[in-house]
């Protein structure tokens, strides 16, 4: 049988599909250009690679790639575009000719109607949090977004800032695809966002003053869920800080800024999400939103056990009784884990935050499974404020059947309470304080909601 080759494009481009992240490990420069669903396998270009593929908006034939990347004081040699190219078209990542309609900023969540706009933010109640400097949401994520003027206004004062030897061209990749767009990320080094200095503080904060940050970094850690009767604020709780109590001496926030009165007030850059109308319940049967709503109002109005993950557990099973194990849960976590960092070793180092997080959660998860520690590890205070803040701002709600999110909730908890026995010498920084939020990070940086059993 004869392999059938995909054509190059005439006016190459990467699809809006593909996620391209610039990671930097120690002095090399790679660029990893991760498919839309987060188990396909990855394609790692070298910078010049990327180079040359940063031009590829559409609008370049395959000779004038090559000129552009000359502009840039890279010369590729005779055939290599072709064949970078070639590879990427036998992936299907490739289109052909300019996006029919660049992406705005006013258009990437703007509210459909004057209801929308004028829908009212209720905040999480009783909650207060102070962030503790230690750099550890720069450290967790690929993609922190960054709008266009944002980009301008940093590269402005790029010799004030220490980069390294990127170009300050090369400091930001669009969000998706190759085309530049009215949202872009900034490059990942040794870990942590490339503004992120030795002593774990902001560069751009410090250099250029507070009013420099982006805005999504501004409203992190607060994220918003629009369920069709008002805005839920709440936090992600991916942080130590949002889960640690703090003296009555310390300025604390509360989970929304008390200027953020309605739809029309929250940034684009902040996290908004809205609720779908249809909710995924018990394997293919769905529900419209208000039965959730309803369903986590009157979880509110109950006194909450002592011991959450196990109530958790037994909420699914009595939304859908299954004789699922949560010992076979617990493997199911750890197996994800452990081959998710085996993949990202490939351009990660072992000493990443992130990294150090994967094969914490999956020594953590296997041990609860095989020693049932599920069942005798002590509960921990924040896990009633963890649920409390995910429960209000319906966080995750729809992605999975409601009775798996239980599940899969009760696990975290679960292997967040061993995770404070096997706590080690690489897990003794500050961001590493409340497992929760580590756990809660690394799983939804990676889009890892696991459910498959390895035996």
């Amino acid at each position: 049988m004869v392999a059938v080759t995909a054509p190059i494009p005439k006016f190459p481009r990467l699809t809006e599909q593909v996620l391209a992240r610039q990671y930097i490990r120690g002095s090399t420069v790679q660029v990893v250009l991760h498919p839309a669903a987060p188990a396909d396998d990855v394609l790692i270009l070298g910078r010049e690679a990327w180079i040359v593929l940063s031009a590829a908006d559409g609008t370049r034939t395959v000779e004038g790639l090559e000129l552009a990347a000359r502009a840039r004081g890279v010369r590729p040699r005779a055939g290599t575009v072709q064949g970078l190219l070639a590879a990427l078209a036998e992936c299907g990542l490739l289109a052909d000719g300019p996006p029919t309609e660049l992406e705005e900023l006013s258009a990437v969540r703007a509210p459909s109607t004057h209801a929308e706009a004028s829908r009212r933010v209720v905040a999480l109640p009783d909650y207060r949090w102070a962030c503790d400097g230690q750099g550890a949401c720069c450290s967790w994520f690929a993609s922190v977004l960054v709008t266009r003027e944002e980009v301008f206004r940093i590269r402005a004062h790029r010799s004030e800032l220490p980069l390294g030897t990127l170009a300050s061209e090369e400091l930001f990749l669009p969000r998706r695809g190759s085309v530049p767009q009215a949202l872009h990320v900034p490059t990942v080094r040794d870990g942590a966002c490339c503004f992120l200095e030795e002593d774990r503080r902001c560069g751009v904060h410090r250099r250029l003053g507070a009013g420099a940050k982006p805005e999504g970094c501004h409203q992190y850690p607060t994220c918003f869920m629009d369920d069709g009767v008002e805005i839920r604020a709440s936090v992600r709780t991916e942080c130590a800080c949002t889960l640690r109590v703090q003296p009555p001496d310390v300025a604390t926030l509360g989970a929304a800024d008390e200027r953020v009165r309605t739809r029309a007030d929250i940034p684009a850059t902040a996290a908004l999400d809205v609720l779908p109308e249809t909710i995924p319940w018990v394997g293919e049967a769905v529900v419209d939103r208000s039965v959730l709503r309803e369903w986590i109002a009157a979880r509110f109005r109950e006194a909450w056990p002592s011991d959450l993950a196990g109530w958790l557990w037994q909420l699914a099973t009595g939304l859908e009784p299954r004789s699922e194990s949560p010992a076979s849960a617990l493997r199911s976590l750890s197996f994800d884990c452990e081959r998710q960092a085996r993949r990202e070793g490939a351009w990660r180092g072992a000493s990443e935050p992130s990294m150090i997080g994967l094969q914490w959660i999956a020594e953590a998860a296997l041990l609860a499974a095989e020693v049932e520690a599920w069942d005798t590890v002590p509960v921990h205070p924040s896990e009633a404020l963890y649920l409390r803040a995910a429960w209000w701002a319906y966080v995750d709600a729809g992605a999975r059947p409601w009775s798996a999110w239980l599940r899969q909730r009760a696990v975290r908890i679960w292997v967040a309470r061993v995770m404070h026995r096997v706590r080690g010498d690489a897990q003794r920084h500050a961001m590493f304080d409340e497992p929760l939020t580590v756990v809660d990070a690394v799983l939804r940086s990676r889009g890892l909601p696991f459910g498959r059993d390895p035996s």
